[in-house]
């Protein structure tokens, strides 16, 4: 995280003040992200989905913390590929009834 840190830092020309604060919101993103992908409550299926809303909102939470300039100059990457689609419901509600024959 300290790397990920330094190059923001870098990049985006942060100050000190810029850079612990930089820190902290990273490090709630870790801490949210690990407390997704170990609760055994949520399925497979709502882990993805959840971790890309914290990522949205750790990308906001650096907005904040950026001047004009900064704010210009800052991207976070995109998810890679396209947004998985629903799932189909009548699909494995169909699936369900074969295999319970």
């Amino acid at each position: 995280m300290d790397h990920r840190v330094r190059v923001l830092a870098k990049a985006l020309g942060l100050d000190s003040r810029q850079q612990a604060e930089l820190w902290k919101i990273l490090e709630s993103q870790r801490q949210a992200v690990t407390k997704i992908w170990s609760d055994p409550a949520l399925l497979a299926a709502e882990r993805a989905p959840a971790t890309r809303a914290v990522e949205d909102r750790t990308a906001e939470e650096i907005r904040a913390i950026l001047n004009d300039e900064q704010k210009k100059r800052y991207n976070p990457p995109k998810p890679q590929g396209a947004q998985v689609p629903p799932p189909n419901v009548e699909a494995w509600m169909e699936r369900q009834a074969l295999h319970s024959e």
